[in-house]
């Protein structure tokens, strides 16, 4: 793992105890050798993966991994789904497109009748699970998979990403986004560009990507608003959203700069971690347990995880850029040992402050209307400032000692 260079001017500073990967970002624990494409976790011990046409499974974090083979070297597995621990569903091109199902924490798996294929799969109960087919004749199926039954939902829309919530909510997207809150019975469809990732932490609040695009929906997938971001994020992927406001976004800074994106706001402010688990855009999943413990496995079988929230380094904090782009402030005094001032033509009024750590966590948020903050009994370190005032937002870089 490399190192920032405010972590080493911290450890050279201030003499701290500089233990990695304790204090960094996404440490790699293992890896399967297969190609892999989803990931899941339920606990800090129990998780499961898909590669090639293996299925693994470990009991200790992820750092070891025990396979079960449900094909040959020529089978793919494309997605599955667990709605819990011992329950849980695959899908994938696996001896005529088969599905396979466990509901024993993948002791054994049990196959289920050949089907066209299905790209995407969400469980609905022990029972059930909505599935979709892409890319020819797209539809969207009920599938009863320990009867081998199916039911066409929603004939003409390809899935790439399939949400299911209690009380009968599913949330397709893929050449737009359908909606139905009466379990597949009446859809309503959203046009929206192609939909490659979605992820909704609650029923409410949900985000898709398509290329380099991101939008929110606050509203049951009613509107969607796109979320600006900087112009040099290019090639996301897997979108893993924690709750509402706490996400995780793989996407790569520049040509030789990629990592995982972290917002704490819901899409305004996004952390680029400095260290970078393989390239972004060779992340195929990503699985949080709470919004610090996570784990990303990459396209060659690779397993990273953190403990800290992905943690950052100060000057990996970067804006929406049609937010942020303003003209330099002055900060005094900068090394700090008490009250931190900040200064700009213009900058008067209330001002909210978010001071955000040398590991990227929002440790506080203050309303001022002198637009400075009391920073005394904050530990020395390199600190982030991202100050919302009435003439715009802007971030600073500082020093308390």
């Amino acid at each position: 793992m490399k190192l920032g260079i405010f972590q080493i001017l911290i450890c050279l500073i201030f003499s701290l105890s500089c233990t990695f990967p304790l204090a960094g970002q996404w440490f790699k624990i293992s890896d399967v050798g297969y190609s892999s494409y989803d990931i899941q976790f339920f606990d800090d011990t129990i998780g499961f993966l898909i590669g090639d046409q293996f299925v693994f499974k470990t009991t200790d974090g992820g750092y070891t991994w025990d396979s079960t083979e449900l094909g040959n070297s020529l089978d793919l597995l494309l997605e599955f789904d667990f709605i819990d621990p011992d329950t849980g569903y695959i899908v994938g091109d696996v001896s005529g497109y088969q599905g396979f199902y466990t509901m024993n924490q993948g002791g054994f798996w049990i196959p289920t009748t050949p089907y066209i294929l299905y790209g995407q799969v969400a469980m609905v109960n022990g029972n059930e699970a909505i599935v979709a087919r892409y890319p020819a004749e797209p539809a969207v199926y009920h599938l009863y998979f320990t009867e081998g039954s199916v039911e066409t939902l929603l004939p003409g829309i390809s899935g790439n990403d399939i949400t299911v919530f209690p009380h009968d909510t599913i949330y397709v997207g893929g050449g737009g986004f359908a909606k139905s809150i009466d379990n597949g019975e009446n859809w309503t469809v959203t046009e929206m560009p192609g939909i490659l990732y979605m992820d909704f932490p609650n029923s409410r609040v949900g985000y898709t990507t398509f290329d380099d695009q991101l939008f929110k929906t606050t509203d049951y997938g009613d509107s969607w608003t796109e979320l600006e971001l900087p112009d040099y994020f290019d090639a996301c992927t897997a979108l893993e959203f924690v709750n509402d406001s706490v996400g995780y976004y793989p996407c790569t800074k520049s040509a030789s700069y990629d990592g995982i994106m972290k917002t704490n706001d819901g899409g305004e402010i996004w952390i680029f971690n400095d260290f970078s688990p393989a390239s972004a855009y060779s992340i195929t999943g990503i699985s949080c347990i709470n919004k610090d413990t996570c784990w990303c496995v990459t396209y060659s079988g690779e397993i990273y995880a953190t403990t800290n929230g992905g943690g950052s380094q100060p000057d990996t904090v970067i804006s929406n850029a049609s937010l942020y782009e303003k003209p330099v402030f002055d900060v005094y005094p900068n090394p700090v040992k008490s009250i931190l001032h900040f200064s700009m033509e213009g900058m008067n009024g209330l001002s909210t402050i978010e001071t955000y750590n040398s590991f990227g966590s929002l440790i506080e948020t203050t309303i001022s209307d002198n637009n400075s903050i009391n920073v005394e009994a904050f530990p020395p370190g390199v600190y982030i400032s991202i100050i919302k005032a009435s003439t715009g937002y802007y971030s600073s870089k500082w020093v308390k000692i």
